[in-house]
């Protein structure tokens, strides 16, 4: 089965975050496999956010706006604009990234009285997103891990309708070896006190950690600033380095943090979080919470992580004390092999699998 032409919906996006990055290289991975394929991205813009496109390249691309106030006049309004370059377009297949743009998608379809598939593809918890019941909207769903696949199922979406694909890392030579003598650990991400990435957990935990530690934070967020109050006041702001947000972070740790010991993330909840991946393709040993949704599907206990239970500091605390106690850690080869499922080479045919097949489906 041959796909001409694909819409992407979705919500205006900062283009700076790990949805991005995966669409960007799917989008790639299409485009080589199909030079003759054609990808259009529509944007809805509700005027209340930024929007760069920078990331899209010379990707074809439009902003759905409307200046109407009334939200479900808003809502119809650019569902019309959108049914105009549906039409306009002809595409074998709509994907919606978001509840709301499979809800906005759906309603176009009904304004034209065409069946055209249509397939979500979202990138964060359903319990943590506006409207995620707007996803039964959709014919077929691509579920980036096996969390957000049993989420839909709780909604009532059929199993056979779901395929877990997860979310793709791309294959590297680059090993980021493991300091000698101290225990360096890393953050890498948004740099945000409580909410979804928990930061107060990690910092929290650390001040309790005997020994020679360090922790490298790269990112930025909206509570660095509070986050650096807080380690000085757990008296460990001098163990804590803050390198800021950083255009290509794992070049930057390879050619100025160097080495590292393990990465620790302490979030209250993911999609599936791409930095897991991308760490351990580099050798890293990998501690995190098992919040819903991600983790489980790549850390394999002491094979290339370990993960607590999300609030259980305690038995972070255990973990992070191992380490720096001297715990002999798997080798950095074995961390590499042990996610070959997430490697680009495995994941984009397993992408193109799924969205055929979701099309078939949606078609019957």
């Amino acid at each position: 089965m041959d796909i001409n032409k694909i819409i992407i919906v979705s919500n205006a996006l900062s283009g700076f975050g790990g949805t991005e990055t995966v669409v960007r290289a799917v989008i790639d991975f299409l485009q080589r496999d199909n030079p003759e394929i054609k990808i259009k991205l529509c944007f809805i813009n509700h005027g209340n956010g930024v929007e760069n496109k920078a990331w899209l390249g010379n990707n074809d691309n439009i902003s759905l706006t409307s200046k109407i106030s009334n939200n479900k006049l808003k809502r119809w309004s650019i569902s019309l604009s959108l049914a105009r370059q549906v039409k306009r377009y002809q595409p074998d297949v709509i994907i919606a990234l978001d509840p709301l743009s499979c809800y906005l998608s759906d309603l176009s379809r009904k304004f034209l009285f065409k069946r055209i598939p249509l397939i979500s593809w979202g990138h964060s918890s359903l319990n943590h997103i506006y409207r995620s019941a707007y996803y039964l909207h959709a014919d077929a769903h691509l579920a980036i891990s096996s969390g957000i696949a049993r989420q839909l199922q709780d909604m009532g979406i059929m199993n056979q309708r779901i395929h877990t694909i997860f979310n793709p890392t791309s294959n590297t030579e680059v090993t980021i070896p493991r300091p000698i003598s101290e225990t360096k650990f890393l953050y890498l991400g948004r740099i945000l006190f409580e909410e979804s990435k928990r930061l107060k957990d990690l910092l929290e935990t650390l001040a309790h950690i005997k020994g020679d530690w360090s922790l490298d934070v790269v990112g930025d967020g909206a509570d660095l600033e509070r986050c650096k109050h807080y380690a000085l006041s757990l008296g460990i702001a001098e163990k804590v380095t803050w390198h800021g947000w950083q255009a290509s972070p794992w070049e930057y740790i390879n050619q100025s943090i160097k080495t590292v010991t393990a990465q620790v993330m302490t979030s209250a909840y993911e999609g599936f979080s791409m930095t897991i991946g991308e760490a351990m393709s580099r050798g890293i040993y990998f501690v995190s919470s098992n919040c819903p949704t991600g983790p489980e599907d790549i850390i394999i206990e002491h094979v290339n992580g370990e993960v607590y239970q999300p609030g259980d500091l305690q038995h972070l605390q255990h973990i992070l004390q191992s380490i720096v106690d001297g715990k002999i850690l798997p080798e950095s080869s074995a961390i590499k092999n042990s996610i070959q499922k997430f490697y680009d080479e495995h994941y984009f045919p397993r992408f193109k699998a799924a969205l055929i097949e979701s099309i078939k489906k949606s078609r019957h």
